[in-house]
């Protein structure tokens, strides 16, 4: 059995969601809102950030807020996560506003790592 916990301390600061099994990450998570393409590089970063090679799965869950035209943003997130500079490559999902990508770590790029990315809207108008 794991043991969830949240903004909890890592490698290089504090992760949103960490579900911990036999001493290593089984799941880190960071939340963000969507506010654009830098932020979300700066999401990115920070999430690799806290990985180890020892790490199975991770996400990175996104909410739109303000954003009225939310099909947009299914197009923009796919496209900004391929523009990063430890993008490798993009895997298949069937689900609308859910993604499945692969990134170099970031201090090895001899490893590898899938991010499973989420965006739920929010907004209300």
């Amino acid at each position: 059995q794991g043991i969830a916990t949240a903004e909890t301390f890592r490698r290089l600061g504090k992760t949103d969601i960490r579900i911990e099994d036999q001493d290593r990450a089984a799941f880190v998570a960071e939340c963000k809102i969507w506010r654009g393409k830098e932020e979300l590089f700066k999401a990115v970063n920070q999430l690799l950030g806290y990985l180890t090679w020892r790490d199975c799965k991770t996400a990175l869950i996104l909410f739109n807020k303000q954003i009225a035209k939310f099909n947009d943003l299914l197009i923009k997130v796919p496209e900004a996560l391929r523009a990063h500079p430890k993008f490798k490559r993009a895997l298949e999902v069937g689900a609308n506003g859910e993604w499945r990508f692969e990134f170099f770590f970031a201090e090895d790029e001899s490893r590898q790592i899938i991010i499973h990315v989420f965006i739920f809207n929010l907004y209300i108008g």
